[in-house]
């Protein structure tokens, strides 16, 4: 790496690894403190990152940096805050208008990658690259394996994707180009409907997308675009935003919609309501009353509902709260348990507080 790579890299102050992955950084900016995402990979076109640096796609993080070390890539790119959808399908049953608001909005993101000069192909598109933001934005990460397309070449000289969402084509049979991307955008929308079988209408396009010969999808994201349109109306969005609907600021047990969860997650708050309104401390065995009563109550549902909003992944709080966001189970329970221990110490130094004030 040379001088000029390591002065820019030394602008930057690793935090906390993004998702438990030692190549993806956290990282802040220490001349304006601004917060950005650093990746170092192995696995790289570098004309693709060049082409998205010089030419800011939106709904794509926007690169920042980019610097070359032996055989790797170092990227320092816009920090998306948000939930990928993985992990939202987990919780939230997509209806039809949802999905097409969705798909909509990463046909508009795939149009201008594809109208790049040369066509920018993803490659990897499925659900834990794809974020929403906490205002519904829908934006397209990770282009590790991403390759712009040459037309002299008669397949992919590298068989990369993820295997349930890569089209034949990346399999070595033919080159990869824009309905490459269009196949797993039907894969995912079927994903998105495995709860709610959709009409008869979105079934076809889903199919035509999953063709296994290319020549019978779509020839464009333009033409996916057009046809969404005319099953779903409703659903146009405006050519910029790229928003979908969603329950933003529904607690956890009400996001997903399904009438059942919302009826035990009430349950389950009116339960957690009660303690609060119940509970009684006692000190050297007197209960407590007065204002030392209603804080020791305050405090208890702060200190509870905390645990479930944090847990639930209330519009993405975990990630604020490493390692709560991290995929392993086990790093999440020890985060869980450690902010769970802060806020019940700050309970117990409030309330102690307020009792020696006004007894």
């Amino acid at each position: 790496m040379d001088i000029k790579s390591e002065c820019i890299l030394s602008m930057y102050k690793e935090l906390v690894p993004i998702s438990g992955n030692p190549n993806i950084y956290l990282v802040q900016n220490q001349t304006d403190g601004h917060l950005y995402v650093k990746k170092t990979l192995s696995e790289y076109s570098p004309e693709v990152y060049y082409c998205l640096k010089e030419h800011p796609v939106p709904g794509v993080p926007a690169i920042h940096e980019i610097c070359q070390a032996e055989k790797k890539l170092i990227l320092i790119e816009e920090y998306i805050h948000g939930e990928n959808l993985a992990d939202i399908l987990k919780y939230h049953a997509f209806t039809e208008e949802e999905t097409i608001r969705a798909a909509m909005s990463l046909c508009r993101i795939l149009g201008r990658l594809h109208g790049s000069r040369p066509p920018i192909i993803h490659r990897d598109i499925k659900p834990s690259n794809i974020m929403i933001t906490p205002d519904h934005t829908l934006r397209l990460i990770d282009f590790n394996i991403s390759r712009e397309f040459c037309p002299d070449k008669d397949k992919d000289t590298r068989i990369m994707g993820t295997a349930s969402y890569a089209a034949p084509e990346q399999f070595g049979f033919s080159q990869s180009d824009e309905r490459t991307d269009l196949y797993a955008v039907g894969v995912l929308m079927k994903e998105m409907m495995e709860n709610r079988p959709p009409t008869s209408r979105l079934s076809r396009i889903i199919e035509k997308c999953m063709s296994i010969d290319p020549n019978n999808r779509y020839p464009s994201a333009a033409a996916l675009l057009r046809a969404l349109n005319s099953v779903s109306p409703a659903a146009r969005l405006p050519e910029n935003p790229g928003r979908i609907p969603g329950r933003s600021w529904a607690p956890p047990g009400f996001r997903s919609g399904i009438v059942w969860k919302m009826l035990l997650s009430a349950c389950g708050y009116l339960f957690l309501l009660y303690i609060c309104c119940t509970i009684v401390y006692t000190r050297d065995g007197i209960p407590s009353s007065g204002l030392p009563l209603i804080t020791d109550r305050i405090c208890t549902g702060i200190f509870l509902f905390f645990l479930v909003f944090l847990i639930g992944n209330y519009r993405g709080t975990a990630a604020y709260f490493p390692p709560c966001g991290s995929p392993r189970w086990y790093l999440r329970a020890v985060g869980y348990i450690m902010y769970g221990f802060l806020v019940l110490l700050a309970e117990v130094l409030i309330s102690s507080t307020v009792l020696y004030l006004f007894q």
